[in-house]
């Protein structure tokens, strides 16, 4: 069986893929949710009381920590990212660590940017330069209008409390760039129509970057999809057309 690894993104941790993890299992693929470091755990825990170390965590800390773990596999995985997640899985796969990649509305590796006023808006919002706290974990009000826009008020709070946690903005700030013209694994790219945190136009950008026409790249736009694909109501839509593709390249 091929093993998968997904990757979460910003304030989640390795429970965000809980279904999708359940849906891959039970279509013949071995799957581990591994979190970032010092977030895995329960949520409301881990936000009423972090770790004391996950300030200090950093871009590379995170890649170091999944490029051991995925040293444990008795195969390269095909390595599943979402938002700030789908950056870690690009760095990953330029370092040879999977046998394809998937990048579900990614965030920009470094170099990569695209003038869009959400992304700038809430972006600034997140990394508030005003704001010296070394963890970060937004508001009901951002989460409503950037990541869960498919959600009432109400359920873009309960969303929160099941699902989001604090994280460091070291992690952010030291985003890593990416070598572009490098031949690579199959690699595809999902972007929401309707993402609010990191629009369509940045997932175009950071596909149109890979430039070696030898390597296996696919572009593919959801409509009505949020930032929030991943809980999103029918998000087995995705989930199969992500197991199809893989099932043919």
């Amino acid at each position: 069986m091929k093993n998968i690894v997904f990757i979460h993104g910003f304030m989640n941790n390795g429970q965000i893929w809980s279904e999708w993890k359940t849906f891959f299992e039970q279509r013949n693929f071995n799957c581990y949710n591994y979190s970032w470091p010092y977030m895995d755990g329960d949520v409301k825990e881990l936000t009423q009381s972090p770790s004391p170390k996950l300030a200090g965590t950093n871009f590379n800390d995170v890649v170091t920590h999944y490029v051991k773990l995925i040293q444990r596999l008795d195969e390269p995985p095909i390595l599943i990212g979402h938002s700030l997640g789908g950056v870690v899985v690009q760095k990953l796969l330029s370092m040879g660590y999977g046998a394809a990649a998937v990048c579900i509305n990614s965030g920009p590796p470094k170099g990569i940017f695209k003038f869009n006023w959400d992304f700038i808006v809430s972006n600034a919002q997140l990394m508030n330069p005003f704001k010296k706290n070394a963890l970060v974990l937004m508001d009901a009000n951002w989460y409503h209008k950037y990541v869960t826009n498919d959600l009432t008020y109400q359920e873009t709070q309960k969303f929160i409390d099941e699902h989001c946690l604090p994280a460091s903005k070291q992690v952010a700030k030291t985003i890593g760039s990416i070598d572009f013209k490098a031949p690579h694994k199959p690699l595809l790219f999902i972007a929401g129509q309707d993402d609010h945190s990191q629009p369509v136009v940045i997932n175009k950008a950071n596909f149109d970057a890979y430039t070696n026409t030898a390597s296996v790249k696919k572009f593919k736009v959801f409509p009505k999809r949020t930032h929030n694909i991943l809980s999103q109501s029918a998000w087995e839509e995705v989930a199969t057309y992500v197991i199809n593709w893989i099932d043919n390249i």
